[in-house]
């Protein structure tokens, strides 16, 4: 069973090399006004798309949004809707199940090693700030497809649980995890809601910290349905599961993606596709498909140096383009390869910690006939032939 695990393995991986090698849709660049899209999500309904753009502060407290922000766009007319101001790295974007609402998670830092991360719920259409966790983990969040339901990365539990109603965030909160396991990396539900799982920290007989679990939950009645610990989870950045949970894709450097036989949660798979950077998986709705977004990201780096601070921030360039590179989920072969010829994106959190180089930069759309992706600004694409359908433009954070 193994030698024909690892050949069929073997057959994936030298598929995948030619495919991306040879066979490639070039997706142009169009002139924008904003920079690429660190983070897009679309609404349940597929009526609103939105995208985060990351930004610098004002500079010292308190600390003010300078240009960057969400913006909210109809999806079928590109009017602009909403903005809404934030600093630094949007990592993350999703709307709540009944659209009332989205959740941006951000991550910075002012250049003197003291983390701003935060989750911030926001209302659709009236701007208010509903809510707004903060915290060194709060940046790593989930929100359920099909319940008024958070769940926000915890230090001392996997994650914290909170419910919607009214449109406010209850005071209670339920914990998972908690001894062993700790601290989620990744968070990431079931397109039906039913799973919610993790890949988060786990403290060794040593007392070590290491990041090699991957859990999953039942939401029903928040039972622990199954735990592994695997060092190939050391290094991932990003997660992704089929509607129905059958599979699970973990994202990594180095262009590497794992797939999880969502069940048992063995490592059934490995994807290769050759480049220097993160990359982002995502399923289709309907679980047909595996994408996966390279991340070119020019970011910033401390550097020594003869100043009084003794350091220099640099900025490091990678590229200018990325790949979107398709597979089917029976055999995981690759169908599609589209390069976006204007795909880098810029970051701004001066520490350069890794949940900024693999934020969540494209997203399907609730048919999975189009995906949105944050190049040339934000974009809109069709999934199998790469045409661009729209372009969403306007200077981030300004009316």
């Amino acid at each position: 069973m193994k030698t024909t695990s690892y050949m069929l393995l073997a057959c994936g991986l030298l598929f995948a090399q030619s495919v991306v090698a040879d066979d490639v849709i070039v997706v142009p660049a169009r002139r924008h006004e904003q920079n690429n899209a660190q983070a897009v999500a679309w609404s349940a309904d597929g009526k609103l798309v939105a995208a985060g753009f990351g930004g610098p502060s004002n500079g010292r407290f308190p600390l003010k949004p300078g240009g960057g922000g969400v913006i909210v766009w109809d999806a079928a007319s590109g009017k602009k809707l909403q903005a809404q101001g934030e600093y630094g790295d949007i990592i993350g974007l999703r709307f709540t199940f009944d659209d009332e609402a989205w959740l941006h998670s951000r991550v910075y830092t002012p250049g003197d090693s003291v983390e701003d991360n935060v989750s911030s719920l926001v209302s659709v259409g009236a701007g208010e700030l509903l809510h707004r966790w903060s915290g060194r983990d709060a940046q790593i969040a989930a929100v359920s497809p099909t319940q008024p339901l958070i769940a926000i990365a915890e230090d001392r539990d996997i994650c914290r649980l909170f419910t919607l109603s009214d449109g406010k965030v209850n005071d209670d909160f339920r914990s998972l995890g908690g001894g062993d396991a700790r601290s989620a990396r990744c968070l990431a539900y079931t397109g039906d809601g039913t799973r919610l799982v993790a890949v988060h920290e786990i403290v060794t007989e040593n007392r070590n910290i290491v990041p090699t679990g991957l859990t999953v939950f039942e939401t029903a009645k928040w039972t622990l349905r199954k735990h592994v610990t695997n060092a190939a989870l050391r290094d991932c950045t990003a997660l992704a599961v089929t509607t129905d949970g059958q599979w699970i894709a973990t994202g990594h450097s180095h262009g590497i993606v794992r797939i999880w036989d969502g069940v048992t949660l063995e490592k059934v798979r490995e994807l290769d596709l050759k480049t220097a950077t993160d990359v982002l998986p995502r399923f289709s709705p309907d679980g047909s498909r595996l994408a996966v977004l390279t991340q070119p990201a020019n970011f910033p780096v401390w550097k020594y140096a003869d100043t009084p601070s003794g350091f220099e921030i640099g900025r490091e360039q990678v590229g200018a383009s990325c790949d979107l590179v398709l597979f089917d989920t029976l055999k995981f072969t690759p169908q599609r390869h589209f390069r976006f010829q204007d795909g880098t994106f810029r970051t701004y959190h001066a520490d350069n910690p890794r949940e900024s180089r693999n934020p969540a930069r494209f997203a399907f759309s609730p048919d999975g006939a189009k995906i949105l992706v944050g190049a040339s600004g934000v974009v809109v694409i069709d999934a199998d032939q790469g045409t661009i359908l729209r372009q969403f433009d306007a200077p981030a954070g300004k009316e």
